[in-house]
């Protein structure tokens, strides 16, 4: 009887080892593989722009100038907190007040202006 036990434990354990071979592993997605489209999926596209020219500052406390932005610049905001807002503008992150950033585009602030009638009477 234990011959056969040892007999019957050999068989299960080669058959499911076969079937674990046959199927392709499935990883929790901290661990799934980088595909192009998944990097594209995390480079988000700006939704902001910068209304005046700012620095672009490294920390919240107003130290460490990473880079002077102008204004029209695009920007994405990462977080909001209290009167600044971290942003990503092409590969640089920092800190610009929020007064400073806008939703709406340079153009369509330019067709806006564009359409305002003028104060100055026409000669």
């Amino acid at each position: 009887m234990h011959t056969s036990l040892g007999l019957l434990a050999g068989v299960l354990s080669t058959a499911l080892s076969t079937v674990a071979l046959a199927q392709a592993p499935v990883l929790p997605p901290q661990l799934a593989p980088i595909t192009t489209s998944s990097l594209s999926a995390a480079v988000q596209t700006p939704t902001h722009w910068l209304s005046r020219d700012v620095p672009l500052l490294r920390w919240p406390d107003g130290q460490g100038t990473v880079a002077m932005l102008d204004a029209g610049q695009p920007v994405t905001i990462i977080l909001t907190d209290k009167d600044q807002v971290r942003i990503r503008h092409g590969l640089d992150y920092g800190w610009v007040p929020l007064d400073a950033v806008t939703d709406q585009s340079p153009d369509a602030t330019d067709a806006t202006d564009a359409a305002k009638p003028s104060d100055t009477p026409q000669q």
